[in-house]
């Protein structure tokens, strides 16, 4: 559930907040701002000889299952599916509830207020799981029924989901004080784990990292929880913040994580090992911002995932329809419905988006000697994750491996010259000699270098169906299906656009065919669309009409060729 806190925020500017998000969203940062003054040098080391922690498998790109975004969400949503998928989410929230609290024979549904409900409870989990994601369901408006929704996934049906949130979510703005909240929590759990002795439950779910609150919290609950949730935005207000402050907080999502654990093996010793912890919500705002689709979202959004799992935390980023991908489309000019977003290719940078190798399950010790770039750096597989904060200084780097000595990196990058649903692009490799290289990291960049691997293209491109768009509004229309009619007087316009949906989500290039010409049109960066991005459409005349689409591994229909698709349509008045 969403909050209306930054990191800290006081309960004063709560209604200032809420102003902010009744404005249309406008991209009004200058790209002036980012222009390139000046070069510097910076030294990077990687130490793969030195583990500092292995990895909670669902520590990168996990993310909250919002339920909004009616009529396309993430049951009915074919391309929002493809993109979670692409991306990589290991993990995800969502709020299920009886249709009539209290009542365990009425039928389960999302939670949230405005969610879509027309979906049943065991839908949204079924849909989480098929996305390779591991589920985690909260009832907070009525946690007295969580003993109940244990019962009916993990003993009545097949269905089971094995991590749970124990209690009323962000209590510490719904007027809950941590003794009662503690109170409550522990009967729930007894009761939650009555039903089934397996489960992890969670908590307390604050909206800003209270320290108070989380030590009274693991004093009376330590013996219990199995893992903490925090929240946590850095915006949030009415004024903008500086970069360096955003940045900052950033860097505060580590601290908080840290003192956190601290406290943990100073309260209850004997079972910190089993206690993880998450940042169970965190953007810069939870409802879009001024900064949200500019290449500083990318950048900043790199820096926190890579704070997050340096302090060994688990990140859940709030959330998907809005935050990782477009609600609407109309968030940013030419935008479409699931268009991804800076955010999503910030997480994108460390899950490799079915592109490149998703970072490693050990965390390697990486520094670097200025603090306007930061590095992150794992191990099976090799992967370092570099991130220029300057929004002006381009940067060379110098790196210094130890524990690799002579081979190559394949490199990925986003940076300033990025759409804000442009997938990181592969630039080529670089040769390592003597555990050495150099590279150049331009302003506000996120830099992924893949250690040791192989840029071939992922095996099996395919083209897996197409989809029909309204080329003025850039909204869905529908998932086409094969020799399906389409009246073109129920449509909103005749001006259409289609969309060849790939698996992965992002490969080469898409050469479109139709009606027998075979090079109608190519398409470099996804979506991949028949008649592009901008303000060309397809007018379909009235008869039958076939479309193909074929995938290559590189740019202009070059490369690999991977396995094409088609579709007839009929078209009448």
């Amino acid at each position: 559930m969403k909050n209306t806190h930054a990191l800290n925020m006081s309960k004063a500017k709560r209604s200032a907040v809420v102003r902010t998000f009744l404005r249309p969203i406008a991209l009004a940062i200058p790209m002036a701002l980012f222009a390139i003054n000046s070069t510097a040098a910076v030294n990077v080391s990687v130490d793969y000889t030195t583990v500092a922690r292995t990895l909670d498998p669902l520590a990168i790109g996990g993310v909250d299952e919002s339920a909004y975004g009616a009529p396309n969400v993430l049951v009915n949503d074919v391309l929002q599916q493809s993109r979670l998928q692409t991306l990589g989410v290991p993990y995800m929230r969502i709020n299920l509830k009886y249709s009539t609290p209290g009542d365990p024979n009425s039928r389960i549904v999302c939670g949230a207020t405005g969610c879509d409900s027309r979906w049943s409870g065991d839908e949204w989990v079924n849909h989480i799981k098929q996305l390779g994601a591991e589920p985690v369901v909260e009832d907070p408006s009525n946690p007295s029924d969580l003993p109940s929704l244990v019962k009916h996934f993990n003993v009545d049906t097949p269905n089971a989901v094995h991590r749970w949130l124990g209690g009323i979510n962000e209590p510490n703005i719904h007027g809950q004080t941590a003794a009662t909240y503690s109170a409550n929590f522990n009967i729930t759990y007894d009761a939650m784990k009555a039903v089934d002795p397996t489960i992890l439950i969670g908590g307390p779910t604050i909206a800003w990292y209270d320290s108070g609150f989380l030590q009274t919290f693991l004093t009376m609950s330590g013996s219990r929880v199995d893992f903490l949730d925090f929240h946590g935005y850095a915006q949030g207000s009415t004024n903008q913040l500086s970069y360096d402050v955003l940045f900052a907080k950033a860097q505060k999502y580590e601290t908080d994580i840290l003192d956190l654990n601290k406290r943990i093996q100073a309260t209850v010793p004997l079972r910190a090992s089993n206690i993880s912890i998450e940042v169970g919500e965190w953007d810069l705002d939870y409802a879009g911002h001024l900064l949200q689709y500019t290449p500083f979202e990318t950048v900043w959004g790199a820096s926190t995932m890579g704070h997050i799992l340096r302090a060994g935390g688990i990140g859940m980023l709030y959330a998907d329809k809005g935050n990782l991908l477009l609600k609407t489309g109309a968030e940013v000019p030419n935008g479409k419905l699931d268009d991804p977003t800076s955010m999503y290719h910030a997480l994108g940078m460390y899950t490799g988006e079915g592109l490149f190798p998703r970072f490693g399950s050990k965390l390697v010790q990486a520094t670097t000697d200025v603090s306007s770039v930061e590095a992150y750096a794992s191990d099976e597989p090799k992967n370092i994750v570099v991130i220029n904060k300057d929004p002006n200084l381009q940067q060379t780097a110098t790196f210094a491996l130890n524990g690799f000595v002579t081979g190559s990196a394949n490199v990925w990058r986003r940076d300033q010259s990025s759409g804000s649903s442009d997938n990181p692009v592969n630039i080529g490799t670089v040769a390592i000699v003597n555990g050495s290289f150099s590279y150049d990291l331009p302003p506000f960049s996120v830099t992924t270098f893949v250690v040791g691997a192989s840029s071939t293209l992922a095996s099996n491109p395919s083209i897996t169906g197409f989809s029909l768009y309204d080329a003025d509004s850039k909204k869905l229309i529908g998932v086409l299906a094969s020799n399906q009619t389409i009246y073109l007087s129920k449509l909103p316009t005749r001006n259409l656009n289609i969309e060849a949906i790939t698996k992965p989500a992002n490969v080469g290039s898409v050469a479109f065919g139709l009606d027998g010409q075979n090079n109608f049109h190519v398409e470099n960066y996804s979506g991949y669309f028949m008649e592009g991005k901008g303000t060309n459409h397809w007018v379909p005349a009235i008869g039958s009409h076939t479309i193909t689409a074929t995938p290559y591994a590189e740019k202009q229909a070059k490369g690999a060729q991977g396995n094409s698709g088609s579709i007839t349509i009929h078209v009448e008045q």
